[in-house]
């Protein structure tokens, strides 16, 4: 089933739904209307029971986005004096996204620059497309600060990577994304969708509850500022998690009883 919107698609197949930014012609810029429709699109999916799995990608094979639309930015500029509540009134689709209780995936198929860096580093899987994908900010060499991307890069990237792509200004293609760990992987373009949809199809096979509670355990563990923090708010997830979720206990019991699924090592 799929539902049109003013700038994006939503697609629904196999237990996952599809976001895909739909304006080609500009490169999929991240419009105010852009972000809403997608918005949208996550809300209408959170409490959809035949939905595991959300996918984000591009329309067309040059770009997933762009990023901001510029004359948002100018826009912006020019309201400043507004104050914060101007933008408190937009979604915040960068928060929406990092704390969805559903797995969400980011396929890169072209360029992914500026806005649009916040927007892929926050799902929890990224798949790029070995030829088309590239990452970027330009900002730099336009005259301004990367605002967005910026707190979000230095949470998910290695310093020494997020400062070298802040400051050059320099395309990354995919394998350099890989090296630099803001990708989980790299397929052939041709492969890119499909790949995506494997991967959602296989994660939204799994017990909702516990890829919520593992989502949650994950995010948690990375906000606290110690490891010792970090083992004692994971133990507490993982407590709250085997108390909420009963079928937990039953599938280690299976597992023990070799009926489960075993790991390959």
């Amino acid at each position: 089933m799929n539902t049109e919107k003013k700038h994006v698609v939503l697609e629904r197949v196999d237990g996952v739904a599809r976001i895909i930014f739909n304006r080609p012609q500009k490169r999929n810029p991240l419009s105010h209307e852009l972000l809403a429709d997608v918005a949208e699109c996550l809300d209408e999916v959170r409490h959809d029971d035949s939905v595991g799995a959300v996918i984000t990608t591009g329309a067309g094979d040059v770009a997933y986005s762009a990023g901001r639309d510029i004359s948002n930015l100018i826009d912006g500029y020019e309201h400043m004096a507004e104050g914060p509540a101007r933008q408190k009134s937009r979604p915040d689709v960068r928060e929406m996204i990092r704390t969805f209780p559903k797995v969400t995936i980011a396929a890169v198929n072209g360029y992914c620059l500026g806005g649009a860096m916040g927007i892929m580093l926050v799902h929890d899987i990224t798949i790029a497309s070995e030829e088309n994908a590239k990452f970027g900010l330009p900002e730099i060499f336009r005259g301004f600060l990367a605002k967005g991307p910026i707190p979000v890069m230095l949470r998910y990237m290695p310093p020494k990577f997020a400062f070298d792509m802040l400051l050059t200004g320099e395309n990354w293609d995919a394998r350099r994304a890989l090296q630099a760990g803001i990708v989980s992987r790299v397929v052939p373009h041709k492969d890119l969708q499909k790949e995506a949809l494997r991967i959602a199809k296989l994660v939204a096979g799994w017990d909702p509850l516990t890829v919520q509670y593992t989502k949650r355990a994950c995010h948690a563990c990375m906000d606290q500022l110690t490891y010792k923090q970090a083992i004692e708010v994971g133990g507490y997830i993982h407590d709250e998690h085997n108390v909420v979720n009963q079928r937990a206990l039953a599938g280690a019991k299976d597992f023990i009883a070799g009926k489960g699924i075993k790991a390959t090592f």
